[in-house]
């Protein structure tokens, strides 16, 4: 498998995940679990989940401390793409999974009246 991390070129508040199985020299069905591990709560910052579906979830939270005396805590909202638990890649066949994200921060000059509203729009 390979996967691969970034943030898209055209869309700045896009990150995406793509992951591509290579199951061409099998003659056999292969089963791949992804577990989620997505982290909700670090020593700098903390998330918590304010809308789900089987296809995205929605998080919002804030940073625990802000850079400097004068600023207050960064704001945090995202909504990403869940990934199935299980997917089976053909036998000879290939898979390719595309997981994107969405994320904005009151850092940003927001188009909207919350980080939370921009991202749900956007995602």
């Amino acid at each position: 498998a390979v996967q691969r991390t970034y943030f898209h070129r055209a869309w700045h508040h896009v990150a995406v995940t793509e992951i591509t199985i290579d199951n061409t020299r099998n003659s056999q069905p292969l089963r791949v679990e992804l577990a989620d591990r997505l982290v909700r709560e670090s020593d700098d910052f903390s998330l918590h989940v304010v809308s789900q579906d089987e296809n995205k979830t929605c998080l919002e939270g804030s940073t625990h401390e802000s850079e400097s005396p004068e600023t207050s805590a960064v704001s945090i909202a995202l909504c990403r793409s869940n990934p199935k638990e299980v997917y089976v890649v053909p036998r000879h066949g290939m898979t390719h999974l595309v997981f994107p994200s969405t994320i904005w921060t009151t850092l940003d000059a927001l188009p909207g009246p919350s980080v939370l509203d921009v991202v749900k729009e956007q995602h």
